[in-house]
């Protein structure tokens, strides 16, 4: 049994309420976490209920286990792994590590 594709339009319209929702969460990281958190979980949860990827340039902006939205030096360690070419950013709030390579 096929799985039907959703349509063209409604995937654009959920990839243009993500970026609402990471621009507001960008927004609010510093004076309110809570609600920056919220709406990183809104954002993510649009991209898995209607399988519409997270934009490129927020793909590394908040943790997928507790959704805070990142602020370095706050809530967030980023360090540079020169051996495996990557850069680890640790979650300060729930201790989750998440590696993302640099080029070659």
């Amino acid at each position: 049994m096929e799985r039907r594709q959703k349509p063209q339009w409604v995937k654009d319209v959920v990839r243009g309420r993500m970026e609402k929702l990471l621009v507001l969460a960008e927004k609010n990281a510093k004076a309110n976490p809570t609600r920056a958190r919220r709406y990183a979980s809104l954002a993510f949860s649009l991209s898995k209920k209607y399988n519409v990827r997270i934009p490129a340039r927020w793909r590394q902006s908040f943790c997928r286990t507790c959704f805070a939205f990142f602020v370095p030096g706050k809530n967030v360690r980023v360090r540079a792994d020169r051996v495996n070419k990557r850069m680890v950013y640790t979650c300060l709030e729930c201790n989750n590590k998440r590696a993302y390579g640099y080029g070659g």
